[in-house]
């Protein structure tokens, strides 16, 4: 039917987009689920060999796989006029759910064993601020590294975006602490995560974003994100309210008893 309305958009419904690449990256991560947890480490390495691969990978797909197959593996250039159909494939983006999986298990066994995962947290940030450095590619230790061994591209990239990653995770773990102003937005904002990063779609890439894209000065451009994370927070709020007054009227509601069919035998006995 959509070959038929709209010609040349079926392939783009099978487009493995950022969604995609977290279903996929979150089913890998529940096999290894029992491994993960006996060891946290085993992710980090898992991650390592994700980041290695890809280069390899994006010379080899489509291959001979179907490409909504190939789509989900690598990334590979797509002739000119036409659209690229994996922009988040599990190659190397799943490498970021392996290593959030095994700093998740190792904090919550610090957790567990009496110990502070904030201040362990805080040691990784360290850890993560110098990787990030090393690995920033306008830099030189890294444009050196890469200069000398191309191979290792996707590896700095992928040790780059973990390690800020971690310094922002210091951020956040800062401004959740009690007292802190911004706390019960954040909070919110995390609980509603989903259903705050589908709304916001259609604002930061959609319909809403499309007259001003590239238009806008910083100045602008804050106060519109100001805006819209103020926005996106009380929609957020309202969101979770809503839910917890359908799950509370769902509980209040009595189940049946009997099978309605069981009751309509029984007035049928009983009746002359």
């Amino acid at each position: 039917v959509v070959a038929t309305w709209v010609p040349g958009r079926l392939l783009l419904l099978l487009r493995v987009d950022v969604l995609q690449a977290i279903g996929g990256s979150l089913v890998v991560v529940s096999l290894l689920g029992k491994r993960l947890r006996n060891r946290p480490g085993l992710g980090l390495a898992l991650a390592i060999v994700v980041a290695l691969a890809t280069q390899w990978l994006r010379t080899w797909v489509p291959g001979p796989l179907p490409i909504p197959i190939a789509g989900y593996l690598a990334q590979w250039d797509a002739p000119r006029g036409t659209p690229v159909l994996s922009l988040f494939p599990l190659f190397p983006w799943m490498a970021y759910a392996l290593v959030g999986a095994g700093l998740g298990i190792r904090l919550g066994s610090a957790d567990r064993q009496g110990a502070s995962p904030t201040r362990l947290w805080l040691r990784w940030t360290v850890v993560g601020a110098g990787v990030a450095v090393v690995c920033c590619e306008p830099l030189p230790i890294a444009h050196a590294l890469l200069t000398a061994q191309p191979w290792l591209l996707q590896l700095i990239r992928v040790g780059y975006r973990a390690g800020c990653v971690l310094v922002l995770g210091a951020l956040a773990v800062g401004l959740s602490q009690p007292g802190i102003p911004l706390r019960n937005g954040l909070f919110t904002l995390g609980r509603a995560s989903l259903f705050v990063y589908w709304v916001h779609l259609e604002f930061a890439f959609g319909m809403v974003a499309k007259p001003i894209i590239h238009k806008l000065g910083f100045e602008l451009w804050a106060l519109g994100l100001g805006l819209l994370s103020l926005a996106m927070t009380l929609l957020a709020g309202g969101w979770l309210r809503l839910r917890t007054a359908m799950r509370a009227r769902t509980e209040r509601t009595p189940p049946e008893t009997e099978p309605r069919a069981a009751v309509q035998t029984g007035a049928l006995g009983d009746s002359p």
